[in-house]
């Protein structure tokens, strides 16, 4: 068996569940050429029993085999923690699009269908790899942003926290019922910063990994009652009265909850770097296919440089903000905007304020 080293010292183990025993050796000898290293099985119980010794870094399965079939080789992969990352390319003799929709359904990410040429398989198989690398690096890069940026942010309301706390038990007997009372209100109001930077850190992950659903297939009514409900009760706490809305009725091609997570995301970042007493604008209206919401304010805005940082996903980093949900607000946004098939765009000036337009596409 040929085997070298791919760049970067590790060889790409492949595993082929295929019950032709000709097939399998064709598979085989085209990944050895491409100096992979190649596990061979001839049906789905020996390929469990093989997952269950070695993990590969890719598997390729025949879809009917007899006993377990590559359905429900799929379907046991998917359904394993430790398996399911692995990247499952199908081999069908059939072309039909509902035995593929049935593969991709099931958790299979490629599909090759029988007969093939070596090219075809190969560039299959090399581009499942590299999105899977390139998934992973992703991952990597997400897990040290959230453990150097995360400290920070969740101590800031935690020393809050505990700093109250502490006056109230060992002074108990010294303060009044008011000062009991006001010290009491900072812990709650501390408690809930801190609520709801953990939520917003566990939303903006799951986006990141492309974990949640996506939900641009559902329907929401928007009008002008339903924005103004929403941001006047989740901002009460706030100036209200700053709050310019001017919303068109429509229906839109997006989840309740993503839409309200968008409008959530894009007022709270204007409240947090507003200039006092300016205006919030919040405004939506039906333009050709399209519905535009524009959020602006009259706040501290961003530089190029810092627009590049948020489209590029580096709100962790900006140890110059301070301040939580200047840039996870913003990705946050523009992470459920491409999930809904939408666009985003961000047109800021420094200690001018910004201006965040969004397009999302109509229901009907």
């Amino acid at each position: 068996m040929k085997i070298n080293l791919q760049p970067g010292g590790t060889v790409k183990k492949i595993l082929i569940v295929e019950d032709e025993e000709i097939v399998r050796s064709n598979i085989a000898e085209i990944l050895e050429s491409e100096n992979f290293e190649v596990i061979e099985t001839d049906n789905g119980i020996s390929a469990i029993k093989s997952l269950e010794n070695s993990l590969p870094d890719l598997i390729i399965s025949d879809i009917m085999m007899p006993g377990i079939d590559g359905y429900d080789l799929v379907k046991y992969i998917q359904s394993n923690p430790v398996t399911s990352g692995i990247p499952i390319i199908l081999l069908t003799a059939r072309s039909e699009t509902r035995d593929i929709r049935m593969g991709m359904q099931y958790g299979a990410d490629d599909y090759i269908t029988k007969p093939f040429k070596a090219n075809d398989l190969i560039s299959a198989v090399k581009t499942r790899l590299q999105k899977q690398s390139n998934f992973k690096q992703k991952f990597d890069d997400l897990k040290s942003n959230i453990s150097m940026y995360i400290p920070h942010e969740l101590r800031t309301p935690l020393v809050s926290i505990l700093g109250f706390a502490d006056l109230i038990i060992n002074n108990l007997d010294d303060l009044e019922k008011r000062e009991i009372k006001e010290m009491a209100e900072k812990v709650k109001h501390s408690g809930l910063r801190l609520y709801d930077r953990i939520e917003k850190f566990l939303y903006f992950a799951e986006l990141e990994l492309n974990k949640t659903e996506n939900k641009s297939i559902d329907k929401t009514q928007i009008d002008s009652m339903y924005v103004t409900n929403l941001l006047t009760s989740k901002f009460r706490n706030n100036d209200v009265s700053l709050l310019s809305i001017k919303i068109d009725e429509a229906e839109l091609k997006i989840s309740q909850d993503y839409l309200s997570r968008i409008l959530i995301e894009l007022v709270d970042n204007a409240y947090k770097f507003m200039h006092s007493s300016s205006p919030i604008i919040i405004s939506g209206e039906v333009i050709g296919n399209t519905y535009q919401i524009l959020v602006i304010d009259k706040g501290m805005g961003m530089t190029k440089d810092e627009e590049k940082q948020i489209t590029a996903f580096k709100q962790f980093n900006r140890e110059q903000n301070q301040q939580e949900g200047n840039g996870l607000g913003l990705a946050i946004v523009k992470n459920i905007v491409k999930l809904a098939d939408g666009n985003f765009e961000i047109n800021s000036k420094k200690d001018e304020g910004t201006e965040v337009k969004i397009n999302l596409g109509l229901a009907s």
